[in-house]
């Protein structure tokens, strides 16, 4: 037996684009769409960022090193007065 009530809700919610408008008061179903949406959002970011990483081609990692001068310390004369 069909409930009447229930077919007039389900009837709302088709035609209501947008029943859950806060994220505090959303269903089941609309925290597991926006999980997805980040889920492979989070995945395409890592992706780019893999696939953009350059690649060595000779299989040697060559970097440029940079030296340092030698160090020098600072130091003054002057007496330092405590009060």
């Amino acid at each position: 037996m069909v409930d009447p009530a229930t077919t007039a809700q389900e009837q709302a919610r088709e035609i209501t684009p947008m029943y859950n408008s806060s994220f505090l008061t959303a269903d089941r179903t609309t925290h597991l769409k926006i999980v997805i949406v980040s889920l492979l959002a989070s995945i395409t970011v890592m992706v780019v960022g893999i696939a953009a990483r350059p690649q060595a081609t000779d299989g040697s990692a060559q970097a440029t090193v940079y030296k340092p001068p030698k160090a020098i310390m600072a130091t003054s004369d002057a007496a330092k007065s405590v009060r």
